[in-house]
């Protein structure tokens, strides 16, 4: 099929729910489409633990050390299967492996991952590094997490003008606004102004309680607490990132090829 979106989610500072939101989100868009999580924090990944218990038995270091061997059943089977269509490549486990990995080797990674998923979702380093940049280069989107609070709008700030220097397009950037609490002082409007994005934003409500009960599971939190807003704000998210085409008499036939 035509290449896969690559999104990459980027922190605006520590501790802003990036990974989170990159794994549940990939959870939803995986009910529809096939989706590889990549977690670029090489040395303190831990993408994968927000979705499966248990280390991998296969990283993104060993496909780089035999990025020789790097085709399409490869990576699929250096993946850990969360479910049948949405597979995690982990960070190394051995942070001393991590430093082996090279931007090439991330990019050929990349570029064959988008031939063969319909998503491509990248937990980014908080590092804007040659590798991260050359990874930057390839994604469609590129989601900056922010909480609404003043250290994070400055970091934005400069994330921003690194963007902007770099000469990345304002229509690939997606910003998400996350923990989004309606009493808060900072609302979507202050941080809409202090940054001068007028693209559409996404805002993911605050619910510390529901959200670290399924981190400390392991679970995506549509599995835990299904009646939760933040599933809701996900679930309308995943659905604007990939409209279902609407089926028109040519799907009718394809079904019965497909069944036959």
């Amino acid at each position: 099929h035509a290449n896969g979106r690559i999104m990459a989610f980027v922190s605006c500072k520590g501790g802003s729910g990036a990974t989170f939101l990159t794994t549940n989100l990939g959870w939803m868009l995986a009910r529809n489409h096939s989706v590889l999580l990549m977690d670029l924090n090489l040395q303190f990944g831990d993408t994968l633990a927000y979705l499966h218990e248990g280390p991998p038995s296969s990283t993104l270091a060993d496909v780089a050390r035999d990025i020789h061997r790097l085709d399409a059943s490869f990576l699929t089977a250096s993946t850990v299967k969360v479910t049948p269509r949405l597979h995690v490549l982990a960070a190394p486990e051995d942070a001393m492996h991590a430093m082996q990995v090279e931007p090439s080797d991330v990019d050929a990674i990349l570029q064959l991952a988008a031939a063969h998923y319909d998503f491509v979702l990248l937990d980014m380093p908080r590092v804007l590094d040659p590798l991260a940049l050359r990874v930057l280069d390839r994604a469609q989107l590129i989601v900056p997490v922010l909480l609404p609070d003043v250290p994070a709008v400055r970091n934005a700030q400069k994330l921003l003008g690194m963007f902007h220097d770099l000469g990345y397009a304002q229509n690939r950037l997606q910003p998400v606004l996350n923990r989004l609490d309606r009493r808060s002082e900072i609302g979507l409007a202050e941080v809409r102004k202090a940054l001068g994005l007028d693209q559409p934003w996404h805002c993911i409500s605050d619910a510390p309680h529901e959200v670290q009960a399924a981190i400390n599971a392991g679970l995506p939190l549509a599995q835990a607490q299904r009646g939760s807003a933040v599933v809701r704000e996900l679930s309308a998210w995943a659905d604007g990132l990939s409209p279902q085409p609407h089926q028109e008499s040519s799907g009718l036939l394809q079904r019965l090829f497909r069944r036959a």
